[in-house]
């Protein structure tokens, strides 16, 4: 009788994963119907010209053009030349402010297809989409809850700030930024749970991604990876966890150290500039940020960007204002919402114009 209910409990699970990977498969399958919905424009209509187009179109084309079976990654160092494109423009310093990974993807698919529009289009794609499907899986991760985890990839992917870095500014390479933190926090909570593998692969791959396409970005994100890891300390200050976070770091810092040494011997010389004086002239929290008033509007002018106010940006208010109201776990209703009000506080520091890098 022991035998066959063990066999029985033993149905009964796999039954049920079986019906979870279902909903996984279709979950995701929303997902990228979602991504394709906010981004079929991008494939039906004429391409646009954006605040970095040429600039992305110039490095994709020169890098690919250097690419050969004797060097798969291309030149190091573009070397710009004036043409229809004004290459000239751009200066010895690309690689540096942003590094290759997201050109030599575009520059691969470029050699493919011949069509540079489309290749930054299905870069866009694939991006928007894995960002989404990291953030389903990392909110799975937090809330245990499949149907949270849909609404939470979906406000993700189609922010404002997100749409406007792909239809206004054009900027392909913070575009993996989305990707990129999903991912390496993704990889923490593995940590979190004992799944080194997993935590390996995410944490690791996730940063030497991020390092290897905007550096400024990834520094903001190690201030907030730090902090968090600081705030769970009872739970990665222990031997093994720290013995995977430094391995890991090991692993990454071999991984983009070509491209970092060479950013900081140009920033040695003083021949590395992220923005000139004129970006970083306001040195005051009150005239760099966006009125709250202006949430109001249905759209708003600043710094010459069109921000239009999503509705996801409610959803996510009201959902998060629900969850601390109605949880009844003690340490979540008390920590967490000190912890959200203090990385709010951070963010919106590291956003002024303050801490905007002179140099």
């Amino acid at each position: 009788m022991k035998y066959k209910k063990n066999i029985t409990n033993l149905g009964k699970f796999d039954n049920s994963k079986k019906v979870n990977n279902k909903r996984n498969y279709i979950y995701i399958g929303i997902i990228f119907i979602v991504t394709v919905i906010i981004l079929s424009s991008l494939f039906l209509n004429d391409r646009y010209e954006g605040h970095d187009t040429i600039f992305h179109v110039s490095n994709i084309i020169k890098l690919s053009e250097t690419i050969s079976f004797d060097s798969i990654f291309g030149d190091s160092i573009i070397k710009f030349e004036i043409d229809n494109f004004n290459y000239g423009l751009f200066g010895y310093g690309v690689r540096l402010f942003y590094p290759k990974i997201p050109h030599l993807f575009a520059a691969y698919i470029y050699l493919l297809l011949k069509d540079i529009y489309l290749s930054m289009n299905l870069i866009y794609f694939v991006t928007t989409f894995l960002s989404g499907i990291f953030v389903y899986f990392l909110s799975n991760k937090i809330y245990n809850n499949k149907n949270i985890a849909l609404l939470s990839s979906i406000i993700y992917i189609t922010i404002p700030y997100h749409i406007c870095e792909i239809y206004i500014r054009d900027a392909i390479a913070e575009n993996f930024m989305f990707m990129v933190l999903p991912m390496i926090f993704l990889g923490l909570y593995n940590l979190k749970e004992g799944n080194f593998l997993k935590f390996y692969i995410l944490f690791s791959l996730g940063y030497i991604i991020g390092m290897n396409s905007h550096l400024v970005s990834m520094l903001y994100y190690t201030i907030l990876i730090g902090i968090f890891i600081l705030y769970y300390k009872d739970v990665f200050f222990k031997k093994d966890k720290i013995k995977a976070l430094l391995f890991s770091a090991v692993i990454v810092t071999v991984m983009v150290l070509p491209s970092l040494v060479t950013l900081l011997e140009h920033k040695r010389l003083d021949l590395y500039r992220v923005f000139t004086p004129i970006f970083v002239d306001v040195i005051d929290v009150k005239s760099s940020v966006i009125e709250f008033s202006s949430l109001y509007n249905q759209e708003v002018i600043y710094n010459d960007i069109m921000t239009y106010f999503n509705m996801s940006s409610v959803i996510l208010f009201v959902f998060s204002t629900i969850l601390f109201l109605f949880n009844k776990n003690d340490r979540f209703r008390k920590d967490k919402k000190i912890f959200l009000l203090l990385m709010f506080i951070i963010v919106n520091f590291m956003c002024s114009n303050i801490i905007i890098f002179s140099s």
